[in-house]
């Protein structure tokens, strides 16, 4: 029989406790808009409190890997490029260019390794407008 002291087993659990961390978020555009960056004001989940509805900014708090999707819905003669930053650098791009009297949407999809304090958003090219409603923004935590 082997016999281990405690501490061995608080190490364990607090290890595996580190690797779980509840942050993910989903928001929405609750208004048409062109504002730079696209503020995803209308939140649906927020755990870990990571995004900031009033900016459209994802502040990372735990340093791992995140899957973060967007996606942009306009309709009529108006076309749509979005652009991700992080950190004022661009990583991912998407064009939307929907044809008279018809809505069209384009999704972005990014597996990113971020740190604390990366700072994740999605703006507009010039000119760009998009629908409220299906407009959206999300992210989550996936492994350190």
């Amino acid at each position: 029989m082997i016999v281990h002291p405690i501490s061995f087993y608080e190490k364990c659990v607090m290890s595996l406790s580190e690797v779980h961390h509840p942050i993910a978020f989903y928001a929405a555009v609750s208004v048409d808009t062109e504002t730079n960056p696209v503020v995803f004001d209308e939140v649906y989940t927020n755990e870990g409190d990571c995004y900031d509805n009033t900016t459209g900014e994802f502040t990372c708090s735990v340093s791992g890997v995140y899957h973060i999707t967007w996606s942009v819905e306009t309709f009529g003669e108006v076309d749509v490029g979005t652009i991700l930053e992080v950190n004022g650098q661009k990583f991912g791009y998407t064009w939307t260019d929907a044809n008279d009297q018809q809505y069209d949407t384009s999704t972005g999809v990014a597996i990113l390794r971020l740190r604390a304090g990366d700072v994740i958003k999605v703006t507009l090219q010039s000119g760009s407008e998009v629908d409220g409603r299906q407009s959206v923004f999300t992210g989550h935590f996936l492994f350190p």
